[in-house]
């Protein structure tokens, strides 16, 4: 399926297992380590680098793959060693007529344009009372008037000179 839809996956999925290996998170076997260098080497050969996060331009990736593919092998897996060593090297130089060899040529400012339509203003803007400043007024003058409420009870309720000791009860 990865052959056919998206072979950039698969090299994906294999350079993290290579890296998992290489970078010691993964002790897998030697059969294991070949199979997968194997396996991500035929992708590149047959399809050229991905480019991607982990593995394009990734030096150590490429020399611990070497490593794997020269290991005692068959002539299968040097032919193989060949083809992906000249994949990657294709994929790390610049490709023919895309003139980075050549300084970039100055570029002529261009005319400029009149535009049209509605010519904008700065306007300043007024500071806006927040909603803390407003609610801190709103509860001081809460407070006040509940405080004049209540000195308004007293003073009707005990008028000047009489206190609540010197009241009479109703008989």
């Amino acid at each position: 399926w990865f052959e056919a839809e998206n072979p950039y996956a698969f090299q994906e999925m294999t350079e993290i297992l290579l890296e998992t290996i290489r970078k010691g998170y993964w002790d897998a076997d030697e059969e294991m380590r070949r199979e997968i260098a194997e396996l991500y080497a035929r992708s590149v050969a047959r399809h050229g680098e991905s480019g991607g996060l982990r593995g394009g331009g990734n030096v150590k990736l490429e020399r611990f793959v070497e490593e794997l593919l020269k290991a005692p092998g068959t002539r299968e897996l040097t032919a193989l060693l060949a083809q992906y060593q000249l994949k990657v090297k294709e994929s790390s130089t610049p490709g023919k007529g895309t003139g980075l060899d050549q300084p970039a040529e100055e570029q002529k400012p261009k005319e400029t344009e009149q535009v049209r339509g509605k010519e904008m203003e700065k306007v300043e803007e007024r500071p806006q009372q927040t909603l803390s400043s407003t609610s801190w007024k709103l509860l001081g003058v809460a407070i006040a008037a509940l405080f004049l409420v209540v000195l308004g009870y007293r003073l009707r309720r005990f008028p000047k000179g009489k206190s609540r000791a010197t009241r009479r009860l109703p008989e």
